[in-house]
This record gives structure tokens, sequence and C-alpha cells, in this order.
């Protein structure tokens, strides 16, 4: 039997120059803790099964030959770098301690011993004076360069070790730049200020891992560690369970572990996995070194930078790219001189080099993505970028707010005299801060945005007063300079919530109410709430469909229970849609007493006005009692279908800017509709001087400016959210009822048409005429109501479309619905109503289908519709589109007018509302209010068979009606 072959002897020294003293130091500890197991020789390898506190890994080291010995562990740092590893290191390092050839004194566990004898005991004399030799392996764990440590008489040091907040992106690059923290007595210290004299105590398991990051820094602790993932990972290695490592932007509190995992940190520092490439034989190719660029990366596609803050000497590389060649160029105009013998760039001047580290960071280190070298990662590792600084104060009215560069402790004054001697940067206490080209232009676009002025300069002084409505914008403006930006208490009070819609406070909607809304609209109301109270105004510019009425009397209820001093509160309409929210009023909040402002026989003093919580008006009727109107001190002033008022010239804008509320807010789905001036013009009423109007004649980028600047300020009061966004919340099919008034000419020709109906009833009953020719009569008089009903020019062609409340209504929803993307179907039983807003529809230039019962193809058409959704509306005759059709390409369906049925109209809203729709159906009836059609409606459920044969074209069937239920028809 062959003799065994001895393991081969190794010393410490040459592990360090194989490994590196830092992976050595971690091997030992990794045997020390017991992380090593199956540790065995069997010639020519070394194999363990090594933890090394990220995961296990089987090690494996061919000692065949010392000379050429191989590592064969399947480690990165093994298979891309051709080094010797931490596991096959500490494989090694677990049998040399078994066989007595290497000891493990340095940072071996303490061995439990016998009582020391006096003649072991050493004499008084030889006692160590010094606190220094004080400490033992066994009491302290590694020695220290870089500290006196006593563990009885030091001064203790509480360690913080800080990791940086960009680490998802700096550990990408292997440029983790970490901060090593020394807190004595809760004052911060740099390790590199440590008073060496003196004695100080760390926790055993901390001083153990500083020894593992002292060797990392080449034997002396420093403040800034610039480390890879693999160097970062070893170190968590050691430190794992430590309450030591936090994130810099909240250093008082210790990042937790999970096991071996340490909170947001380890899951960015997986090395991304690779395929080693081997030749033939299958040996690994010579791969280039990874973890660190050395100075002989000349060669390489990277320009190599090395030097300190007195000098820099720079190599770019011999292939010549497009940043490589600007890289060149922006040397020569910096004051580099090229040294022929080494191909190096060469600058000196503490002033030049850091002048130049401060204009040209970008091209050196993003362009170009240049190494730079440990030496002069350490002598920068003071220098830091300067910062921008928001500073905020409340004052009387509003705050004053100023943004500037962070002087860190300094005066101000010290910064704009660096600037002004040409100096990219200054002095603070902790080194020098650059003043890179990126931050004064950050700095300056945001100055430029507070104060509204697209060609301001950078001015440091910069301290200026802004208003309650400002503090949104200031705020995201600040944001963006200064992540950790703290406004004052009343500040974020206000803008927290406006930015911010988890932050809102729920209002205090009635019990009964708030189980009646979905949560979106609960939100709604606390965002209304929430403005009301800050004395701002808002816009509600959600989807038609998701309730904004509901919202609004919402809001205005809980105003008039919990401010009642605040006054009543103001909704001002459009004529057809006042009694609309009379109705809706009454039906969600039935505690407030309302008044419909509208007709000839209104009253309007304003002590009248005063005595209801809400006052309805329309925007026609306003402008002519509007002097009645300013006289009232209203709660809040709303404006419904806010596109009223877009043009600041018409009556109705004049108007509602004339009246006096503590809350102005507007109800719109379409807030922009032809350019951002419709913008402009509604916040001209919600708050006035609020968005400034830009100068005249400006060019096209200037103009750009001002609009873009415009949509951010405007941007936090506009609530605005799409169907899709709450489809959650949303049931597959939303039905709603439209109530439209009459406008003066329309009511005034029905009352007369149903007049004349009556009288014409009682004078054939009064002659005697037969039931049959009565009944007769009264049909087509019913018949002539309905049409008047849905357009009074089917009956008289002269009178104006203003004169159309449904049209108005409709072309509103339509409007809307445009504007957010959606599809409509009409359906109408009246080919002739039909036929009216065709040509309304072709005066604008919307593009329609079109099918009634003439439509020769019918699939055809719908396919039309289906496939272009550039059409956004089609229109049908209730009988010929309401059955066989799939029109899926819409999802809002209108009735224009009612029939008997509820299932004939259920089946026409199914066109739409049917497998393959994937958004939710909106199903809108237009009802005339006051009218036969509500009739029709109240009776839809109660006398369907009534209806069936009244409003059916058949004499057959009409003949079956009594006179007494014509007459029903005609009570309203």
């Amino acid at each position: 039997m062959a003799p065994r072959q001895p393991l081969p002897a190794l010393t410490e020294d040459d592990l360090i120059d194989l490994a590196g003293g830092a992976t050595v130091l971690l091997a030992k500890e990794l045997v020390r803790k017991g992380k090593v197991k199956k540790a065995i020789w069997a010639f020519p390898n070394v194999e363990a099964l090594v933890d090394d506190g990220t995961e296990s890994r089987e090690a494996r080291w061919n000692l065949r030959s010392i000379t050429f010995q191989r590592n064969e562990c399947a480690c990165e740092v093994s298979v891309r770098q051709r080094k010797l590893c931490v596991h096959s290191a500490a494989a090694y390092l677990a049998l040399a301690a078994k066989e007595g050839t290497i000891k493990l004194t340095d940072d071996a566990p303490p061995k439990p011993s016998a009582p020391p004898t006096a003649a072991s005991k050493p004499d008084e004399k030889e006692k160590p004076k010094t606190a220094k030799t004080e400490p033992t392996a066994a009491t302290q764990g590694p020695k220290l360069k870089s500290l006196n440590l006593s563990p009885k008489r030091g001064t203790p040091i509480e360690v913080r070790f800080i990791i940086p907040p960009n680490i998802a992106t700096a550990a990408q690059r292997d440029e983790i730049i970490c901060r090593l923290e020394l807190r004595i007595d809760g004052i911060q210290t740099a390790p590199e200020n440590i008073d060496r004299t003196k004695a100080w105590t760390i926790e055993p398991d901390t001083v153990f891992f500083l020894a593992i990051l002292e060797n990392l820094c080449s034997g002396k602790l420093q403040g800034l560690l610039p480390l890879s993932r693999r160097h970062l990972r070893q170190l968590l290695g050691v430190g794992k369970g430590l309450a030591i490592f936090r994130m810099a932007n909240a250093p008082e509190v210790p990042l937790p572990w999970t096991g071996d995992s340490l909170a947001g940190v380890h899951t960015h520092l997986q090395e991304p996995e690779t395929t080693p490439q081997t030749t033939h034989s299958g040996e690994p190719l010579d791969e280039e070194k990874e973890e660190i660029r050395s100075q002989d990366r000349g060669e390489e596609d990277a320009p190599w930078v090395d030097g300190s803050m007195k000098w820099l000497r720079i190599r770019l590389p011999q292939k010549s790219s497009g940043p490589v060649s600007e890289l060149r160029e922006v040397l020569q105009r910096n004051g580099f001189v090229l040294e022929t013998a080494t191909r190096e760039w060469y600058l000196s001047g503490t002033i030049q080099v850091l002048n130049f580290l401060a204009r040209q960071h970008k091209v050196l280190c993003i362009d170009n993505d240049s190494y730079f070298t440990h030496n002069l990662k350490h002598s920068l590792r003071n220098v830091d970028f300067a910062k921008a600084k928001c500073d905020a104060a409340e004052e009387t009215g509003g705050f004053r707010f100023a943004i500037g560069i962070d002087p860190e402790g300094k005066s101000s004054k010290v910064v704009q005299e660096a600037l002004k001697s040409g100096r990219m940067f200054f002095y603070t206490d902790r080194g020098p801060r650059l003043i890179t080209p990126e931050l004064m232009e950050s700095i300056r676009n945001a100055q430029r945005r507070i104060t509204g002025e697209s060609k301001r300069d950078v001015d440091l002084d910069l301290n200026l007063k802004i208003g309650f409505a400002d503090l949104a914008s200031a705020d995201a403006i600040a944001e963006e300079l200064q992540a950790a930006f703290a406004p004052p208490e009343a500040w974020a009070k206000r803008s927290d919530a406006i930015r911010n819609l988890s932050k809102l406070k729920p209002a205090p909607i009635r019990p009964e109410l708030a189980q009646m809304l979905r949560l979106y609209q609960q939100v709604g109301v606390a965002w209304l709430w929430h403005l009301h109270n800050n004395h701002l105004g808002g816009l509600l510019a959600d989807e038609m469909g998701l309730g904004k009425t509901v919202q609004a009397l919402a809001f205005m209820e809980v105003v008039r229970r919990e401010r009642p001093d605040d006054g009543p509160c103001l909704v001002v309409c459009p004529a057809s849609l006042v009694e609309n929210w009379r109705r809706e009023a009454r039906r969600f909040t039935p505690s407030l007493k309302v008044l419909a402002h509208h007709g000839q026989s209104r009253e309007s003093s304003p002590e009248y006005l005063k005595r209801f919580d809400l006052v309805i008006t329309s925007y026609g009727t306003l402008a002519r009692d509007v002097g009645s109107f300013a006289l009232v001190n209203w709660g809040t002033a709303t404006c419904d279908e806010g596109q009223n008022i877009k043009n600041p010239r018409a009556q109705a804008t004049k108007a509602v800017k004339q009246i006096i509320a503590k809350g102005r807010y507007i109800l719109t789905g379409t807030p922009v509709e032809n350019s951002l001036e419709d913008l402009r013009s509604l916040f001209g009423y919600l708050m006035p001087g609020y968005l400034p109007k830009p100068e005249e004649r400006l060019a096209s980028e200037d103009r750009k400016w001002h609009d873009d600047r415009l949509l951010q300020m405007a941007a936090p009061y506009i609530l605005r959210r799409a169907k899709l966004a709450v489809a959650p919340e949303l049931p597959p099919k939303i039905e709603q009822i439209i109530y439209c008034d009459f406008e003066e000419n329309q009511k005034k020709f029905y009352d007369e048409m149903q007049e004349t109906t009556r009288q014409e009833i009682f004078d054939m009953e009064m002659s005697g005429a037969k039931d049959n020719a009565i009944r007769m009569a009264a049909f087509n008089q019913l018949l002539r109501l309905r049409q008047i009903c849905a357009d009074p020019r089917i009956l008289d062609p002269k009178m104006d479309e203003a004169d159309s409340a449904k049209l108005q209504a409709f072309l509103e929803l339509l409007e809307e619905s445009i504007d957010a993307n959606h599809r409509m179907l009409v359906f109408s039983t009246f080919v002739s109503a039909l036929t009216i807003i065709r040509k309304a529809l072709e005066a604008r230039g919307i593009p329609y289908c079109y099918l009634d019962g003439s439509t020769n193809d019918r699939q055809g058409v719908c396919d039309t519709f289906n496939s272009t959704p550039s059409i956004p509306v089609m229109l049908m005759s209730l009988k010929a589109g309401g059955t066989g059709l799939n029109l899926t390409g819409a999802d809002t369906v209108v009735h224009y007018d009612p029939w008997w049925n509820p299932a004939a109209e259920a089946q026409a809203t199914d066109r739409a509302h049917r497998i393959g729709q994937t958004r939710t159906v909106t199903s809108i009836k237009l009802i005339a209010a006051g009218t036969i059609e509500e009739r029709v409606m109240d009776l839809q459920k109660s006398k369907s068979e009534m209806l069936r044969k009244l409003l059916s074209e058949s004499d057959s069937v009409s003949s079956a009606l009594s006179l007494d239920d014509i007459k029903a028809l005609l009570t309203v």
C-alpha cells in the first residue's frame, strides 16, 4: 500500500500571496466559526464543504504542484479571476490547523484553561503599564493597526457601516461607495481622525469585522470605502447579525437581518450568471480580472486615472471611440500636457484638478466609465459633490422659499465667492465639495419653474414668497433637488395629501351615504374636503359615468353640516341639467334644502337664496341674475360641465367669476378641449392669478416651456380617475338617468301642445264623439309630445338647435366620451331625431356610422364601426339595431328617448354589453323632466302592457286603450 502523501506545507504568508490578506483573514474566521465541513486531503486535492455566509460551496484545490497549483472551486473568484478563493483557503486552513502546521491564534476563540499558579504568574514589575498590550486574543479578538483597543479601560466606540441609497445601480458597476462611521459619545468621527494614543473598546464581533475591513484598506481604516459586490458580500458574511449596518438616508435605524441576508442589500449583490469559456482541453481561458482594475489596464477600452487633489494622470485607450476622442479634446482644453513617453496626460495644481473633476465628471465617469485607481480614490476620499438645498419658513399669508447650494455648515457666501473667483468647488470642514454643471442646471431649472421666468439665471440668494396654492408645485420641485426636503408642518399639512391621495384623511360623510359610495368616490369627497379646509379650489375630472355629481353632493352635505357658517352651496350647470341635479340631490342628500333657481317665476333676492342649503341654477340664469348672486357669501361654488366657462369673454365666465365663495370647484370630463388656454381659463375661476398668462409672441421653445409649467402647476388640483383605473370597484354595467330640463322656447311649445291635447279630448267628449275617434286623436297628440321631447324641430323646423334640451345634453356627453377615448351607441325610436343628430355631428366634423330600417348592409355598417376606432359614435333606430348585432367596439350606450318595454332597451344596451366586451359599459337614458317621458319611466314596470298598446304604431292595439289610460299619461 502506497504511503499517504502529506499535506503540502504552506505558510500563512504563502496563502496571503495567493489569495490576499483579507481573503485569508476571512477564511480563518470561517474555520473558527465551524463553517468548514468534511475537510479532507486526498492527493492531490484539498476538498471541503464551506459556508461563506451567502451559500455553501464545494471547495477543491489541486496541489499536485505548489508552483502550478490550481483552484478548482466553482465560485466566481476561482472561475473568472483564476485566483485562490476564500473557500479553498478555508479548506486548507482547516486541515493545516488540525495537523498543527498553521495556528489560528490571531482570531481563535478563547480556550478554557486552568487558573494560573503562583509560579506561572508574571512578576508585578513585568506587568505592562500601557493599555496597548492589555488585550489578548482571547479577550479582544484580532488586533487592529488603526485603533488601540482595551476592553477594560477603553472609551466605547459605536461603529456604523453606511450603505449608499443608490446600491442597486452602484452594484452593477462594482462601485459601491460605503462609509465607515465611528461615534464617540454620539459624535461622528472619521476613522482617519481617531487618536491612536488613547485606549478604545469595541464589541468583539465588531472588532473582527473591522480587522477584515482594515485589511481591505491596506492596513488602515478609512471613512470612504469603494467596494465591489464580492467585497461587500464577504464583509456582510463576517458581520452577519451585527446591528452596525445602516442606510445613508436612515442612519439611525439598523438594517434588519433575515437569516443570512441583510434587508435591502443582499438582493443587489448577486453576480450575473456566467458560463466560463474553455479550451479544447477543458481548461478555463485566462479572462480579464474584474475585481480590481490595476494600473496595467493601459491597453483596455476605458481611460485610466490616477493622482490626488494636487495632480492627475490619465491614460487613454489605444482604440479611440467617439467618447474617448471627446475626452482627449476635453483634456487639451483643460490644460493637460501629454507625456509622449508614457502616453499619459498630466495636470497639476489643486484648483485645476478640482475644477476639472467638477466640470468634467460626466465625460470622465459616465460617458467613458473611466477607471480610478485605489490611490486616487483614497486621495479623494474627503472630496464629494455639492448638493442642492431648499429652505422653507412660514410667514403671514404664505411661506418663504429658498433654493441654493448646501454650504454644509459654512456661510452661503463661501459658495458665492468660490464661483465668483472661477472655482467650481468650495471647502467645508469635511473636505472640498465639487459644484458640477449638472447641479447648477438643476438649480437653474428649479428657480425658473418656481418663478415662472424661463430665461432666469441662477441666483444663489433667491428667497421668494409663495402662496398656499404654490405649495404642491414647490414641494415637487424641492424633492427633485433634495430628496430629504422637510417643509414646515403647516406646509406639509397642506401639500402632502394633495400630492399623495393615500395621505388624505376621510371626510366625515354621513354613514348612510358612505355606504352608497364606492371607495374611489369616497376618496374624491375627501380630496374636495381637504381642498376646502385649506382654502384651495379643485377640478374633479373623472371619466363620464364615475359619479362626479354624487361626489360633489356628498362633499356639499359635509360642508353644510360641519361648517354651516361658510354659507350655502351653489351649483351652476347647463340648463338641461338643472332638474337632474335637483333629483340627484333629493336622492342622495335629502337633508339638504334645495332650490332649483330656474324659469320665469324665480325669486332672486339674496335673502331668499340664503334660506337654502343648495341652490342650483343654469349658466344663462346666473348671467341674468348675477347681481343678486354676487351679494351672497357662498360656502362653495361648483361649476358643472366646466367647459361652459372656457371662453374668458363669455357672459357665463364673467358671471361665475363674480361669485364670492370660500371654495370654488369645477366638474368636467374634458378639462382641455382645444388648447391649454382652456385650462388657464378654468383656473382663472378656480384660483385667480395662480396660472399666470405668458408673454405674447413667444418662440415655440419658450411657449412649450410655459405650457409644461402650466401642466405641472395645474396637476395637483385636478383629480381624474379613468374607468380602467377603478375597474375592480365597478360593476360590468353602469346605468344612469340624466333628466333634461327644457329651456323657455321648448317648454312653451310642449306646454301648449299638452294643453291642446287635453282641451281636444275634453271638447270631443263634450261633443259626444265616439271613443274610437277620441282615442285616435289623443294618440296622435301624445306622439307629438314625445317628438317635442326628443327635439322640437321634428314638428317645427324653424326652432333653433339651442331650443333642444336633449341635443345639448347629448353633445356634452359625446364631447366627454370622445375626450376619454370612449365610443358610443345612440338609440332612438324616431328616425327624424336621428336625422337631426346626424346634421349636428356633420356640422361639427364628427365622423359617425348610421343604421335604421332602410339600411341594406347592416352587418357591413357594424363591421365598419367595430374595426374603426376613429369613429366615436354610431346612430341607430331602436327597432333596426335593437337585436342580433354585435357592437362591442362601443362601451357607452345612450337611449335618446324611452320605449315602453325596458327589456327592449336592455336588448339595445346588450349590443355593446356582451361576450367580447372588455370594458365597463355605461348605459345612459336621456329623459325630459316633467313630461310624458318621465311618466313613461314611472309606469314602465307597473303599466308596461298599457304602454305597449299606447306607443305601438298599430291602430288595432291602440284601440284597446281606455281614455283613462291616456289621461294618466298626461298627468305628470
